[in-house]
């Protein structure tokens, strides 16, 4: 697939990541199910581990992000799940989050999954404030 060979590239091509300093953030992230799509680490086929934060796998996000648009061959509603490595770059930036940079923070992105990750979400919101500010600080740090 073109569009898979693609995205690896550019995925590649990305500096590594610096390493999150927030044990209780990534604890929350693999807690609250974020991790389940958002692998922290993927396998590479040469022995060794890339810190993507992805399974570059496709999943049903739910109507809210369903696009007229979508990848060949995926639902309106499917995405390939976004690596997260490099984040805090986008944020700097401000150049807006998701596949449509309708997001202007994590946790507007969040808040915008529907589908395979409502679970996820419901956790996220269910979290104390304290709780989901390590989170986002977290994730906002990949």
């Amino acid at each position: 697939n073109s569009l898979l060979s693609r995205v690896v590239a550019f995925v590649a091509s990305l500096p590594a990541p610096q390493s999150p300093t927030s044990a209780r953030g990534a604890l929350l992230f693999a807690s609250t199910g974020c991790a389940t799509c958002h692998q922290p680490v993927l396998p590479l086929a040469k022995g060794g581990e890339a810190r993507m934060f992805t399974d570059l796998l496709l999943h049903d996000l739910g109507p809210g992000l369903a696009d007229t648009l979508p990848e060949p061959g995926a639902a309106a509603s499917e995405w390939r799940t976004a690596p997260l490595a490099g984040l805090s770059d986008a944020l700097s930036r401000r150049t807006g989050l998701l596949h449509d940079g309708r997001a202007s923070s994590v946790e507007e992105a969040v808040l915008w999954h529907g589908g395979q990750a409502e679970r996820a979400v419901r956790r996220f919101q269910a979290l104390p404030r304290r709780e989901k500010e390590a989170l986002l600080a977290y994730v906002g740090r990949l």
